[in-house]
This record gives structure tokens, C-alpha cells and sequence, in this order.
């Protein structure tokens, strides 16, 4: 059904950072996305030391985001998922019989 469009959401559960080119002391990614309202919101979600190539967290981006490098020299990979949530998808489509529910 046409009407029965997926919300896109994005799970991030891992930073790995480049340790060959990593000649910053410190390094630090934002987010930027809208809020309520659509208000501009920027927060910092990640930092990591020069010793520190990889950081285990769970970020959730649940509407469209830029993601940038504040501080610090790249390439920094991030890890995760994407999502795809069909809200109202049962509510779509033929009617379930009781056989076809006990199945």
C-alpha cells in the first residue's frame, strides 16, 4: 500500500578511528538534527583520545541528521544498522481469518 511508508532510522553502535592517520590529541564528532518544533538541535556524541581507536556506544537517529568532525583529522567509521518501522503495517491489507491466526 502506497499510504504505508517505512520510518528510516539509524542505529550507530561502534566508532573505529584510523591509527595510522591519527595525529590529533583529541577527536570529536556532532550530530545536528531537528527538534521539536523543528528546532535546531547540535550536540557532541563522541570523543576519543589519541590512544582510543574504537568506542562501543548505541546511538539512535531516529529523523534525518548530519554527523560531523568538530575536532580532529579522519577517517573515522561508524558501525551500526539501519532500520526500517512499518507503523500501522497489520491495519493494511486483507483481513486475517481465525485459521490463518492459529497457524
Amino acid at each position: 500500500d502506497p499510504s504505508c511508508k517505512p520510518n528510516h532510522r539509524l542505529l550507530v553502535k561502534l566508532a573505529n578511528k584510523d591509527f595510522e592517520n591519527c595525529k590529533d590529541d583529541l577527536t570529536v564528532l556532532s550530530i545536528e538534527t531537528k527538534g521539536y518544533q523543528d528546532e535546531k538541535i547540535s550536540s557532541v556524541f563522541l570523543t576519543m583520545k589519541k590512544d582510543d581507536y574504537m568506542e562501543k556506544f548505541d546511538l539512535l537517529i531516529p529523523d534525518a541528521a548530519k554527523i560531523k568532525l568538530v575536532k580532529g583529522s579522519g577517517p573515522i567509521t561508524l558501525l551500526g544498522s539501519h532500520c526500517l518501522d512499518f507503523y500501522d503495517y497489520r491495519n493494511y491489507g486483507g483481513e486475517e481469518t481465525e485459521e490463518e491466526e492459529d497457524a
